[in-house]
């Protein structure tokens, strides 16, 4: 019961943050779509010319939409993303580990305990054969 008011938990937390980061006003992201608007009208003339020059003139547009990209955010904005990220994939991540986890100590614990059954019928059947060939001897 506790796990799963905590699995519910951890699941209304990253709707949330999800929720969040994905209501962005127009203000914050008219800058980025500006921004992409010139990387796909560059991506379109990159299809008409020489490949090499293009893709190493396409690394530099792209290196400096990255920088015009997080100069242009708020730091606000770039936190929420930062925080989806973690939470949508270090949530489940931390929940699969521990379900693994999990799994792994019951088939351990499963293996320790046909082993102890096993030993105690190996040792039964010793006892019985002892006790077939020496019926006066009494064992332990």
């Amino acid at each position: 019961m506790k796990k799963t008011l905590i699995v519910l938990g951890a699941v209304a937390i990253v709707m949330l943050m999800v929720s969040g980061a994905t209501a962005v006003s127009y203000t914050n992201s008219k800058p980025v779509m500006d921004i992409v608007d010139k990387v796909d009208a560059y991506k379109d003339r990159l299809e008409t010319t020489g490949w090499i020059e293009d893709l190493m003139a396409f690394i530099n547009h792209l290196i400096t939409f990255i920088i015009e990209l997080f100069t242009s955010l708020p730091i606000g904005l770039i936190k929420a993303a930062i925080n989806v990220i973690f939470a949508v994939i270090l949530g489940p991540l931390v929940l699969i580990v521990g379900i693994i986890v999990g799994i792994a100590d019951n088939v351990l614990r499963l293996i320790k305990e046909f082993v102890t059954a096993v030993i105690s019928i190996i040792q039964a059947i010793v006892e019985f054969i002892i006790g077939l060939f020496n019926p006066d001897t009494t064992t332990a």
